[in-house]
């Protein structure tokens, strides 16, 4: 029992070290979270975690612009456009960068 715990010890430590700082509750707790597994590599996962991001808040131009790049990773260029003009109607500069990724021609 003194291992299991201790080991657990060690486990909560380490991930303080690395994440101690970052938020974890709200939209950017479940953005934070979303992010951790795309990195991991676990794509489709952070795409559902996105999503659940842009339900909690749906004016959060943070949260669609991620989800929308999800979807590019994912090769899923419809949804990536569609968040897209969804950050275009917020009026968000990260419309612009999601433009970029997408290779859509500026608006005149």
């Amino acid at each position: 029992f003194h291992s299991i715990a201790g080991r657990h010890y060690l486990q909560q430590e380490f991930w303080d070290l690395l994440f101690g700082e970052i938020n974890t509750t709200g939209v950017e707790g479940v953005r934070n979270l979303a992010n951790s597994l795309q990195m991991a590599g676990r794509n489709a996962e952070a795409i559902e975690v996105f999503r659940q991001a842009v339900w909690l808040s749906p004016q959060d131009p943070e949260s669609h612009f991620r989800l929308g790049y999800a979807y590019l990773l994912a090769g899923n260029s419809d949804l990536a456009y569609q968040e897209y003009n969804q950050l275009v109607r917020l009026n968000s500069p990260y419309a612009q960068s999601l433009r970029e990724s997408l290779r859509v021609p500026a608006q005149r």
